[in-house]
C-alpha cells in the first residue's frame, strides 16, 4: 500500500505491516507503524511541513530528500538515501543518520555500517514506484501549459489544434455543404450534418499543422465525423 503524507513524500508498506496516522496536519504529520516494514520516498522538505515515522517509543524525521526504511522485527532504521534523526523519545537528545547508515531501534542508539539493507518484495516494489514517479514527474515538467502560449500571430483561428493534450470538445454542430468535396457543385451536392471535433484523434482523421493547407479564408478546417 502506498501513501502521500504531505506533497512529495510517500510512505509505502509491505504485507503484513499496519499503519496508523496520529496527525495529518501539512506541519505535523505523524505516522506510527504498529507492524511489518515500511518506506518512506521524501522529496526534498519544504516550509510548513514536516513527517514523523514512529515506533514504539521511536521517533524518525527526515532531514532531506532520500529513501528510508523503518523494520519492526528486528526493530530498525536503513537510510538508503538522505539524512534522518532519530530519537529514544519525544525529550531524548536526536542522533543524526546519514547515508548507507542503520540504527537499532534500542533505549541507547548506536551507528551501524555492517548490515546490508534488506532485499524483498518491499523494496523491490518500492524501488519501481519511485522509478515511475520520477519518470511521470520529468515529463510533466516538458509539458507547457498552453494557457501560457501566445498565439495571437499563429493566423489561425483553429491554434488549440496543435495542443493534443487538451480534453475532447464535442458538440459543435454545424451543416457542412458540398463545398468540402471538389467534386460536387453546390446546386447539385446533397447536404450533410457533420459534428465539427477540432481535437477528436482517429486513423482517418489528420491533425493540421503550419505546414498544412488552410481554407480561403486562413482558418484550418478541423476535423469532421459524418453523423
Amino acid at each position: 500500500m502506498e501513501v502521500l503524507l504531505t506533497p512529495g513524500v510517500f510512505v509505502r508498506i509491505g504485507e503484513w505491516s499496519t499503519i496508523r496516522m496520529i496527525a495529518n496536519q501539512l506541519s505535523d504529520t505523524r505516522v506510527e507503524l504498529l507492524a511489518g516494514s515500511a518506506v518512506v520516498d521524501s522529496a526534498e522538505p519544504s516550509s510548513g511541513t514536516s513527517v514523523t515515522l514512529i515506533y514504539k517509543n521511536w521517533s524518525v524525521r527526515f532531514l532531506e530528500q532520500g529513501v528510508y526504511r523503518i523494520d519492526s522485527d528486528p526493530p530498525r532504521l536503513w537510510v538508503l538515501q538522505g539524512k534522518a534523526e532519530v530519537s529514544a523519545d519525544t525529550h531524548g537528545e536526536a542522533l543524526s543518520v546519514g547515508h548507507g547508515m542503520c540504527v537499532p531501534f534500542a533505549p541507547a542508539l548506536v551507528l551501524d555500517r555492517s548490515i546490508d539493507p534488506p532485499r524483498d518484495a518491499l523494496s523491490i516494489w518500492a524501488e519501481g514506484r519511485q522509478q515511475s514517479i520520477s519518470a511521470d514527474n520529468a515529463i510533466a515538467a516538458t509539458i507547457q501549459d498552453p494557457a501560457s502560449i501566445d498565439t495571437s500571430n499563429s493566423g489561425h483561428s483553429f491554434t488549440l489544434l496543435r495542443y493534443p493534450y487538451l480534453p475532447l470538445l464535442l458538440g459543435l454542430a454545424a451543416e457542412i455543404s458540398s463545398a468540402f468535396s471538389p467534386h460536387a457543385s453546390s446546386s447539385t451536392a446533397p447536404r450533410r450534418n457533420f459534428l465539427l471535433s477540432p481535437f477528436m484523434r482517429s486513423r482517418s482523421a489528420r491533425w493540421p499543422s503550419d505546414t498544412q493547407s488552410a481554407s480561403p479564408g486562413g482558418r484550418v478546417c478541423p476535423a469532421r465525423t459524418a453523423l
